[in-house]
């Protein structure tokens, strides 16, 4: 009766143990695949946030000729 109830046992947790590790290695799949399926789009996020650094940094260029125009102007 011991022997059956430690097999019992160890079959229950080795049943739990498998389907906690099978969950998580089909999340762990699914969010690889999610990622890839993304991947253009979050490509395009890239290159987007690449170009409104590049416009604010000319724009940052163009703002300080102007502030040297206006402090030559001016004399200061």
């Amino acid at each position: 009766m011991e022997k059956d109830k430690k097999d019992l046992t160890s079959i229950i947790i080795g049943s739990a143990a498998g389907i906690a590790l099978g969950w998580m290695i089909k999340n762990y799949a699914s969010k690889r695949l999610q990622l890839e399926e993304n991947k253009p789009f979050l490509q395009e996020l890239k290159r987007m946030e690449r170009k409104i650094y590049e416009d604010g940094k000319k724009k940052a260029a163009e703002i300080e000729q102007i502030k040297k125009a206006v402090k030559a102007e001016h004399g200061n």
